[in-house]
C-alpha cells in the first residue's frame, strides 16, 4: 500500500500506508532559541488513522470525531508571508523557506530574528 496523506473535506487527516506516527518538539537553549528536534511519543504501528485537524478530540492525535459536532470548516490554505522564499529541491519534494520565520533547521518558530 502507498505512503500517503489525504485531507478529509471539513474533517481530520487520512493517513494509509503504515506511516509511522512520532512526536516531536523543538529544544530551546536557555534563551529560547531553538536548537534542534527532539523525539517524543513513539504511537503505535498501524496501516490506516486519522489526524485530529478540529483541535476538539479528545484523545489527539487521533481523531474522535469532534469535528462533526463542533462545526469545523477545514478551509485553511497555504499562504506565503511577505519574506522572500528559498527553495530547497529534494529528490522528491521541494522545501520552501522562508528565513523571516524559520530557524535554519528546517522548523518554524516565533523566535525573534537579528
Amino acid at each position: 500500500m502507498e505512503k500517503r496523506v489525504q485531507i478529509v473535506k471539513n474533517g481530520p487527516y487520512k493517513v494509509t500506508g503504515g506511516v509511522p506516527l512520532v512526536g516531536a518538539f523543538i529544544v530551546t537553549d536557555d534563551e529560547g532559541i531553538s536548537q534542534s528536534w527532539g523525539r517524543g511519543k513513539q504511537y503505535e504501528d498501524k496501516d490506516t488513522y486519522f489526524l485530529c485537524r478540529c483541535g476538539g478530540s479528545d484523545s489527539k492525535p487521533y481523531c474522535d470525531g469532534t469535528h462533526a459536532k463542533n462545526g469545523f470548516k477545514g478551509n485553511e490554505v497555504a499562504t506565503r508571508g511577505a519574506g522572500p522564499v528559498r527553495k530547497y529541491s529534494g529528490e522528491k519534494v521541494d522545501l520552501l523557506d522562508e528565513e523571516e520565520f524559520c530557524a535554519s533547521m528546517r522548523f518554524c518558530d516565533g523566535a525573534p530574528r537579528e
